[in-house]
């Protein structure tokens, strides 16, 4: 299942023990860090290891360069909005598609959620969260909120439903704010 490949962070896997060294300075630090954001040891570690999982190993697999937010603001002022939404539609779906083939993992609705939005798309910082509910008359929403505006806003979403139509053949509807997006995908969850 896609979930062992993805450190499937909803599902509830069996936990393993295993013995470790770490370095002194390194536990150290990690306990601190434990600490300060009121977690175990035990808690901070896995969910350090997860966001690896889900995240830096793929920076490295795609040879990713990361930039912190506030450059990231300044840079998408400058950018051409068709040109950076057409460069992520068709590297960004690329990428995931190559990912999935190589890991064996069946590209679903379910695994791009996961993956590419639960996981890549808000560790990456592309967006801060993503909440999703079924509507009265039975359609899905995904729901992503970030912090870069309008012009943001109207690129993830065009990204976000290629990635979704060229994958899944879902398409979608979008409703923008300038710091939320919702998809309406055009397919009944029954």
């Amino acid at each position: 299942m896609y979930n062992e490949h993805l450190g499937g962070q909803k599902s509830r896997t069996r936990k393993v023990t295993i013995n470790l060294s770490i370095d002194e300075n390194i536990i150290n630090s990690l306990r601190k860090d434990a600490e300060a954001k009121r977690a175990s040891l035990n808690a901070r570690i896995n969910a350090i290891l997860t966001k690896y999982i889900n995240f830096y190993q793929r920076t490295e697999e795609f040879e990713a360069c990361i930039i912190v937010s506030r450059q990231f603001a300044l840079f998408l002022e400058m950018l051409d909005e068709d040109k950076t939404a057409e460069i992520m539609k068709t590297d960004g779906t690329d990428a995931v598609i190559s990912y999935f083939q190589h890991h064996n993992i069946p590209i679903t609705l379910e695994s791009m959620i996961e993956f590419t939005f639960e996981n890549l798309a808000i560790a990456s910082g592309v967006c801060t969260k993503l909440s999703q509910h079924i509507d009265d008359e039975g359609f899905r929403w995904l729901v992503f909120d970030h912090r870069y505006g309008i012009k943001w806003s109207r690129i993830i979403s065009e990204v976000f439903s290629f990635m979704l139509e060229k994958t899944c053949n879902m398409h979608t509807t979008v409703n923008l704010l300038p710091n939320t997006i919702s998809l309406k995908i055009l397919k009944k969850d029954i």
